[in-house]
């Protein structure tokens, strides 16, 4: 047998041959890697769909996402005003007003109003006090005619029996015109009875008012012997004639 000889084949052509294969390895390797990395990737989007990563999160989570607006910045205090020269601001607190109070009117009585120049004073005790008559005032038609208007009546005693002598006093305004201060006595109308009394209410036709007249009876002394009695009258011929007639009470 011959003799071999083991010499290593070093030609240009198994150099390149060797670098080659070394070469498709590497890259063989990085593609396994990179899928590696691809996988890792598509399941941390798949199971976090909102994490940082994905590049197109869904609509309502990128909505989310966005920035919410800058929050206004405070305003200056009162140094950082003194001390940077800031144009001072007059501030102006609105009051609140202050819902009107409902106010009771009350109709005025014998101790709280005074009949023109007569001063309204309590009966002397034991003096004689008077209401009127249930019923009234009533209204008629006045016989004289639609001339003017009128109040009339008549005074009693406890016992029913007229009682003369009383002084009815008349005051107030028609269409805001002060009619002054009429008084008559009781008994000098004895067309309405024995202590008849009648006054003429201003001058001219009927007209209409509300607690514009007040009539009140009053001792020859003229102090109180009734509360004031508040009337109405009424533009209207069939009722030109207040009837109110006075009872005594005690």
């Amino acid at each position: 047998m011959d003799p071999f000889n083991f010499v290593e084949d070093k030609s240009p052509h198994t150099a390149r041959k060797k670098s080659g294969g070394f070469i498709w390895n590497l890259g063989a390797i990085f593609f396994f890697i990179s899928a590696l990395c691809m996988a890792a990737y598509y399941a941390l989007i798949f199971v976090n769909p909102s994490s940082g990563l994905n590049f197109l999160p869904p609509r309502n989570q990128a909505a989310a996402a966005q920035p919410a607006s800058p929050s206004p910045e405070p305003l200056p205090s009162a140094t950082e005003i003194s001390n940077n020269s800031f144009a001072t601001a007059t501030v102006v607190f609105e009051t609140a007003t202050p819902a009107p109070t409902a106010t009771i009117m009350l109709l005025p009585s014998a101790t709280n109003f005074q009949l023109s120049e007569a001063t309204a004073t309590l009966p002397a005790t034991g003096a004689p006090f008077f209401a009127v008559q249930p019923g009234n005032p009533t209204y008629l038609p006045h016989a004289g005619g639609c001339g003017a208007m009128y109040v009339a009546g008549n005074v009693t005693d406890l016992n029913g029996a007229p009682f003369k002598f009383m002084q009815i006093v008349l005051t107030g305004s028609v269409n805001g015109v002060s009619i002054g201060r009429e008084n008559t006595l009781s008994g000098n109308a004895p067309e309405y009875s024995e202590s008849g009394y009648e006054i003429q209410i201003g001058s001219g036709q009927p007209v209409t008012t509300y607690n514009d007249i007040y009539l009140q009876l009053t001792n020859q002394e003229g102090q109180p012997a009734s509360d004031v009695v508040v009337l109405d009258t009424f533009e209207d011929c069939s009722r030109n004639l207040i009837m109110v007639n006075f009872v005594q009470v005690k």
